[in-house]
């Protein structure tokens, strides 16, 4: 296939650790390390393929027409121009109404990728190929989200069908269904345990379920891995085909006729089973809060408080920090950290503009180790440099640094390479742009950032 050039970029990949910092400190001082791209329509999400997939950093774009770019990212050595390249582009089967597919969200695996989908599927990708090797069937409307375990072979899904589903890379079925009341906007699992998940529905709750209290025969097969034994005729009552047969279960709605806590026999009667979340995330909300005295830090702090009852949780992720396995909760304001051992609290993160303002936080954050990175509503990429020391706001803005304006509208999405040398943000009118990142960039940014806020103090 024919390369066809795009743009401007400069990135090594293939030198010596040496001429990487050398060069990337050139980027850092040159406006020109700030490439854009336009695309013919708005950009819904945003991934960088691993590393093992291509000796070229890789950018994965989709669209609301689902349609996938696949965008390289060249770099010369001996060449002061630098360029990016269109390597692939492709379109996502169309559903059976002829609809075209919107693509809601990435993942990417040490060897595949898979898309998230409005039509009700999951398309799975080989990453070296780009050919379809399986799609995920089961869900009956919008998928919210789609999450990978930390051993890249299972998927987890969430849909507006009240469902969440598991599959295993190697086969088509879920081979675990859990049924909730409400549509599931988001989910993750817990890090390095395939039985522990946590989800979010529409009415702010974020809850931690037991697979091991649902399913045994599927707890047994997560716990030894041997998925090619999988036989769908022994999942427990919240799979799929317990939802399949019985009286209830033959007359669908909107959502697929599905109940959380029914489990179906033909020649019995239907037994009532009523499962429920182990744990559930939460904080009690108070707009007037007053500062604490904290014993150990000898000051005034803020005590945590949840998320606002009017604002909507959209996406969690997870990550681990040893011995900690940590929880983030996103809404249109405010990000919030949690311990997963104690569903516990830890603190508000708060980005507010120059006027302090609250700005709308519009895409879904991106974690990296102790970073986190989000768009708002301003076009701006804010971070938070350190997650735990990060002193817990939700009234002023508590950000660490902020880079400089991607975009003069929303930014829809954002992407960081597996090393967290690249970021990439998109917006509704279709641009992207592409940044080289380096922590001495964002020591510079926190810099400036500080002697604004005690500008600003001093005036007052």
């Amino acid at each position: 296939m024919m390369d066809k050039k795009i743009g401007c970029w400069s990135h090594t990949t293939n030198s010596s650790n040496v001429y990487k910092n050398l060069f990337k400190s050139r980027l850092i001082h040159n406006d020109k390390c700030l490439i854009k791209y336009k695309h013919k329509s708005s950009i819904c999400a945003l991934s960088f393929l691993p590393t093992s997939c291509s000796s070229l950093p890789s950018l994965l774009c989709g669209d609301c027409y689902g349609n996938v770019k696949v965008l390289k990212i060249n770099s010369y050595c001996d060449n002061d121009k630098p360029e990016i390249q269109l390597y692939s582009s492709f379109n996502l089967p169309k559903s059976s109404n002829d609809i075209p597919t919107t693509i809601n969200n990435f993942i990417t695996t040490k060897s595949n990728f898979c898309i998230a989908s409005d039509d009700s599927t999951l398309y799975y990708y080989d990453s070296l190929t780009l050919n379809l090797q399986q799609c995920f069937e089961g869900h009956v409307s919008y998928i919210t989200d789609v999450k990978k375990n930390y051993s890249d072979d299972l998927i987890i899904s969430s849909s507006l069908d009240k469902s969440v589903r598991i599959f295993h890379n190697t086969l088509k079925h879920s081979i675990f269904v859990l049924n909730v009341k409400y549509p599931v906007l988001s989910c993750c699992f817990v890090p390095y345990d395939n039985n522990l998940i946590i989800t979010c529905n529409d009415k702010n709750k974020v809850e931690l379920w037991d697979l091991r209290k649902h399913s045994t025969y599927v707890s047994v097969i997560l716990e030894q891995g041997n998925y090619q034994d999988f036989q769908p005729a022994m999942m427990m009552p919240m799979d799929e085909s317990s939802s399949s047969s019985g009286s209830e279960a033959e007359s669908p709605s909107i959502f697929g006729g599905w109940n959380s806590f029914l489990t179906f026999n033909k020649k019995k009667k239907v037994k009532k089973n009523k499962f429920e979340a182990i744990a559930t995330f939460e904080a009690e909300y108070k707009y007037n809060i007053q500062d604490v005295w904290n014993a150990n830090s000898q000051s005034f702090v803020e005590p945590f408080t949840g998320h606002k009852p009017s604002s909507k949780i959209f996406y969690i992720q997870t990550t681990q920090q040893a011995p900690f396995s940590l929880l983030t909760s996103s809404t249109d304001y405010t990000h919030k950290l949690w311990s997963i051992e104690g569903q516990k609290g830890l603190c508000t993160y708060t980005y507010k503009n120059e006027n302090s303002i609250e700005s709308i936080i519009q895409c879904k954050p991106v974690l990296f180790d102790k970073l986190l990175l989000s768009g708002s509503l301003d076009g701006k990429v804010i971070g938070w440099e350190d997650l735990y020391n990060t002193k817990n706001s939700s009234k002023i803005s508590n950000h660490s640094f902020e880079l400089k304006q991607q975009h003069h509208s929303p930014i829809r999405s954002i992407a960081l390479s597996e090393n967290g040398d690249l970021l990439a943000s998109s917006d509704p009118f279709g641009n992207i742009s592409i940044l080289s990142m380096d922590l001495s960039l964002m020591k510079e940014e926190k810099r400036k950032l500080n002697n604004s806020f005690k500008t600003c103090k001093k005036k007052r």
